[in-house]
C-alpha cells in the first residue's frame, strides 16, 4: 500500500513538472508575441510614449525628426534676410579686431626677428642660452602674447607666422569655432582678403543650409508673416488654414505661442528662426504626402498596434506567471515520494554552477534584446548598415522564421533559470550542505589544512 502511494505521488510530480513546462512554454510564447509589439511602439514612438493610447502617426519619432528639419528650413528660409545681416555684422567685428591683432603681432615680429629666431634655436635646439639676458626675446611669450607661431617649410628653413583662435556667437544657439593662420610676409590688402574668405568659408560650412529653402515635402502647408510685414505661404485660404492648424495635425506657432513643444523648442532658443517671424503655422496634410519620407513613416505607422498598453499588460503577466512557475518548479524540486533527494547535477560546485548559468541567463538576455532590436530596426527599413548579429537577424528575418527562433531563445532562458533555482531548491531541502559545495569553501579549506600541516 505504502508503495502504490509513493508511486502515486511520484507519477503527481513528474506530471507536475510536465504541465508546468507545458504553461511555460505558452505563456513564453504569449509574453514574446505581445512585447514584440511593445517593441515595436517603443523604437517608433519612443519609451516615453509608446504605451499611450490612441497614438497617430504625428506622434512617432520619424514625424518628429522630419518635420522638425522642414520647420526649420522654412523659418530659416523666411529669416534669410535678417541672418544675412547678422552674418555681415559678426563679419565686419571678426575681419576689424582679427586685422587689428595681426598687424599688433607682425609689427613685433618686424621689430624682434632676429631675436626671436635666436630664441627658439636656444630653447628648442637644446642650445645654452643666458635666461637673465634681458635683450633676448623669448619665443614662448611672444607666442602666447602676440600670437607668433613657428614651423620649418619644405626647404628646412625656419618660419614664422600668426596664428589665432576666434570664437563667436553669430545669434542665440549658433556658434563659430576657427583658426586663423597668416603668414608675416602677406601684404595688408592679402590679409583682408584672407580674412574675408575664411569667414565666408567658415559660414557656408556651418551654417549653409540655413541661408537656403531645401526641398521639403509636398505636405508641409505652412503660413509665415515677418515683422515687417512679409509673407511667406503654400496655402489658399489663410483663414480656413489657421482654423485647421491644430496640434494633433502637427504644429502651430502663432504670436510666440508655441504647442507641441517638447520637439519644437529649438525655434525659442534660435532667433535665426524666429527673430524676424511675427507669426507663423505649420501643418502636416498626410494626405498630400506622396512618396516621401512622411509617406514612409505612414507605412510604418501601419505595422505596428496603435494601443499597445494591452500587449505591454499582457507580457506583464506572463512574466508574472512565469515567475510563479520557477517558484513551483523549487517547491516540487527534490520530491521523491515522502523524502528529498539531490541530483547528479548538484555534485557541481554551487558557486561554478551559478557562475555558468549566470552567463548563460545574460548572455541570453543580451541576445534577446539586441535581436528585438535589429528586428525592428530591419521591420523599419532604418538598418543601412549591418553588423554580424544584425546580418544573422536580417537572414531569419527574411527567412520568416525570427518569431520561432526568440521564443526559443526566451524558452532556453527560462530554463537555465529555472535548472539552477531547482538545484539550489534540492541541495537546501536535502540539507547537503550547500555552502560547503563551493569552490570557495573547498579552498578556503585547503588553506587551512596547508596552514596546520605547516604549524
Amino acid at each position: 500500500m505504502d508503495l502504490d502511494t509513493k508511486l502515486k505521488n511520484i507519477k503527481i510530480q513528474k506530471a507536475s513538472r510536465v504541465i508546468s513546462f507545458l504553461l511555460a512554454l505558452i505563456f513564453v510564447v504569449v509574453g514574446m508575441l505581445n512585447g514584440i509589439e511593445v517593441v515595436k511602439s517603443a523604437y517608433l514612438f519612443g519609451f516615453g510614449d509608446c504605451l499611450s493610447n490612441d497614438l497617430t502617426v504625428y506622434d512617432t519619432n520619424g514625424f518628429e525628426n522630419d518635420f522638425r528639419t522642414d520647420v526649420t528650413s522654412v523659418l530659416a528660409w523666411s529669416n534669410r534676410n535678417y541672418m544675412q545681416k547678422q552674418v555681415e555684422k559678426k563679419k565686419t567685428e571678426f575681419v576689424d579686431g582679427m586685422l587689428a591683432k595681426y598687424l599688433e603681432s607682425k609689427s613685433f615680429y618686424d621689430a624682434n626677428s632676429q631675436a626671436l629666431q635666436k630664441s627658439y634655436n636656444d630653447e628648442y635646439n637644446d642650445e645654452y642660452y643666458d635666461e637673465d639676458d634681458e635683450s633676448d626675446v623669448d619665443y614662448d611669450d611672444a607666442s602666447s602674447l602676440y600670437n607668433i607661431q613657428h614651423e620649418t617649410d619644405e626647404f628646412g628653413s625656419d618660419v614664422f607666422y600668426f596664428e589665432k583662435q576666434y570664437s563667436g556667437e553669430l545669434s542665440a544657439g549658433r556658434y563659430l569655432w576657427f583658426t586663423c593662420s597668416v603668414p608675416f610676409s602677406y601684404s595688408n590688402e592679402q590679409v583682408l582678403k584672407y580674412l574675408e574668405k575664411k569667414f565666408d568659408n567658415e559660414v557656408t560650412k556651418e551654417l549653409g543650409p540655413y541661408f537656403t529653402q531645401t526641398e521639403v515635402s509636398d505636405a508641409l502647408q505652412f503660413y509665415i508673416e515677418s515683422k515687417d510685414g512679409i509673407v511667406y505661404t503654400n496655402v489658399d485660404d489663410v483663414n480656413a488654414f489657421k482654423k485647421s492648424a491644430t496640434a494633433d495635425k502637427g504644429f502651430w506657432l502663432g504670436e510666440d505661442n508655441l504647442s507641441r513643444n517638447r520637439f519644437y523648442s529649438l525655434c525659442n532658443y534660435d532667433d535665426f528662426y524666429t527673430n524676424n517671424t511675427k507669426q507663423a503655422y505649420f501643418q502636416i496634410d498626410m494626405s498630400k504626402a506622396k512618396d516621401d519620407y512622411y509617406s514612409e513613416i505612414q507605412e510604418n505607422f501601419d505595422k505596428v498596434n496603435h494601443n499597445p498598453l494591452k500587449n505591454f499588460a499582457l507580457s506583464v503577466a506572463c512574466i508574472i506567471l512565469l515567475l510563479l512557475l520557477l517558484v513551483w518548479n523549487c517547491v516540487l524540486a527534490g520530491r521523491k515520494g515522502s523524502e528529498y533527494k539531490t541530483s547528479k547535477i548538484d555534485k557541481v560546485p554551487s558557486d561554478l554552477h551559478f557562475l555558468v548559468s549566470g552567463g548563460l541567463v545574460t548572455g541570453g538576455f543580451l541576445l534577446l534584446v539586441n535581436s528585438l532590436y535589429f528586428y525592428a530596426r530591419i521591420l523599419f527599413s532604418e538598418a543601412e548598415t549591418y553588423s554580424t548579429l544584425g546580418d544573422m537577424v536580417a537572414g531569419i528575418v527574411n527567412a520568416n522564421v525570427f518569431m520561432p527562433l526568440v521564443c526559443a531563445l526566451a524558452f532556453a532562458i527560462f530554463l537555465v533559470m529555472s535548472e539552477w533555482l531547482t538545484s539550489v531548491a534540492r541541495q537546501v531541502k536535502a540539507h547537503s550542505g550547500f555552502f560547503k559545495n563551493t569552490l570557495v569553501y573547498m579552498l578556503i579549506k585547503c588553506l587551512v589544512w596547508l596552514f596546520k600541516q605547516h604549524k
